[in-house]
């Protein structure tokens, strides 16, 4: 039998419910090098991407890229102090999940220990991350109401992923 790490505390049951994760949509990685990690991905999978797209979010710069393929991989280079800053090299980053209502599915993750380490609603994105220890990285919820154009940019002829509600 494994044993418990010391630091590790189990998961609630909010209201004896299972928080149901059943959208689940993405897999993202912090790189240090967008385009290697691009590059890397189709030598050995056959990868396809869309185009990188730079924004900013608040003060921070990204480039990131979503795969064609679902489930998608994301990945995103971040500048220093970013969410998705390097600054330990590339990284498993997030696993990101729809849902049909962000405040209801944050509180549910946050009852449950998986703490929010990042809100994206205060700078005008609609999603958020929550801490999962377990995973190493992180959850994203990200609001169904983004849905549509996250799949006119990245994915425009497949069908889209289902939400948490």
């Amino acid at each position: 039998m494994l044993e418990t790490p010391v630091n590790r505390r189990p998961l609630r049951l909010v209201n004896s419910e299972v928080i149901t994760m059943t959208s689940f949509y993405h897999v993202c990685f912090a790189v240090d090098d967008i385009e290697a990690a691009m590059a890397d991905l189709t030598a050995v999978a056959g990868t396809e991407w869309g185009q990188i797209r730079s924004d900013t979010l608040g003060e921070w710069s990204y480039h990131i890229v979503f795969s064609r393929d679902t489930p998608h991989i994301e990945l995103i280079q971040g500048s220093p102090g970013s969410p998705w800053a390097g600054d330990v090299g590339s990284h498993f980053h997030h696993l990101g999940w729809w849902t049909h209502s962000l405040i209801d599915t944050a509180d549910r993750l946050n009852e449950a220990g998986l703490p929010t380490t990042f809100d994206g609603c205060p700078v005008g994105r609609l999603f958020a991350y929550h801490r999962m220890d377990s995973i190493g990285g992180q959850v994203e919820i990200v609001d169904v109401a983004a849905r549509k154009a996250f799949q006119q940019t990245w994915n425009p002829d497949g069908p889209p992923a289902d939400a948490l509600r």
